[in-house]
């Protein structure tokens, strides 16, 4: 008889098991609003709340380094070539716009083209004067040059970069923003990390999102913040000196950046920051992690305005690093 009931215990107990999901998922069904129920207001109107606080809109943004006729590399577009390509994205209903812009139309003092596009040039080099300014003003095209302040006005390696007197000419043209693009945290370091017991394996990294080691010591979180700090404004200072304008932009060497990175940028007053991650991002304001499309040697304007397509049916998702509070 004992083991009857046993036997009867443990049936019942397996069904209450057994029914417990669905009635479970039943009430919960019971609870919540169908696909065709309509929202509350509350609901709706948090929604608006959220879209007014945070409005984002879709800009493709070309990135250039060089434009030298004899130059042969990947990121050296020919004169002629860029001339070519910005025909073909105006031909095409593309209007340049500048962060300047960008800025006016989240304060809601400016609208926007149907089709803007924003051209970037990173580094500096001369040929950004001598060769890519002209064909600017020629054609009324806007365009944003970040520049490593450093190197303004010296020839470092094998490219000259212009100097202050240039880049004030361009700016005071009402075509070019002159940003920020460090002082001198465009390099990279040998970074050694361990693979496999005592394997190790050494890459190189850029020196802005990783500390520096000397003589077996590593830079402490303090040191590295006061660095990428004091350079960072340093160089947004002196642009703002020569210049006049006011540096609101910072393109990160390499397209790399970091969460100490980008809150210190914010902090001293970097109001977008840029990335290089061939899409299209959802821009916001005080946005610093804005997706770039690299144009090589090789593009042409039917090629790029392709890879804008591209980029704009992929809809790549948003950045892993968070807006820095």
């Amino acid at each position: 008889m004992r083991r009857v009931l046993k036997v009867s215990t443990w049936i019942a107990i397996c069904m209450i098991l057994l029914i417990t999901p669905f009635f479970i998922k039943a009430r919960l069904k019971a609870s919540t609003l169908e696909p065709n129920e309509p929202k509350s207001k509350f609901e709706v109107s948090t929604n608006l709340v959220k879209s007014q606080e945070k409005p984002t809109v879709r800009i493709p943004v070309l990135m250039y380094h060089d434009f030298v006729d004899n130059l042969n590399s990947h990121s050296n577009v020919k004169p002629i070539d860029f001339e070519k390509q910005l025909k073909y994205l105006k031909d095409c209903g593309y209007q340049t716009i500048s962060d300047r812009d960008l800025t006016l139309y989240f304060e809601g003092k400016k609208n926007l083209p149907s089709k803007p596009i924003m051209i970037t040039i990173d580094d500096g080099y001369q040929s950004n004067y001598d060769s890519a300014f002209p064909i600017l003003k020629k054609l009324g095209m806007k365009a944003t040059i970040f520049v490593i302040v450093n190197d303004v006005g010296k020839k470092p390696g094998f490219s000259r970069h212009f100097d202050w007197k240039q880049a004030k000419e361009m700016y005071d043209s009402g075509l070019v923003d002159i940003e920020n693009h460090t002082f001198n945290l465009h390099y990279e370091i040998p970074h050694t990390s361990r693979r496999f017991l005592f394997f190790k394996k050494t890459t190189m990294v850029p020196v802005l999102t990783n500390k520096i080691t000397v003589d077996g010591e590593t830079e402490t979180e303090a040191q590295y913040e006061k660095r990428v700090h004091d350079d960072l404004l340093l160089a947004k200072n002196l642009i703002e000196k020569h210049v006049g304008n006011h540096v609101d932009a910072i393109a990160y060497p390499y397209g790399v950046t970091n969460k100490t990175v980008m809150k210190i940028a914010a902090q001293i007053g970097m109001r977008y920051g840029f990335v290089i991650k061939n899409g299209i991002s959802d821009i916001y304001d005080h946005d610093m992690q804005i997706d770039r499309i690299s144009v090589s040697d090789n593009d042409t304007g039917a090629s790029i305005v392709n890879k804008i397509s591209q980029a704009l049916a992929a809809r790549p998702m948003r950045g892993t690093l968070p807006l820095p509070q």
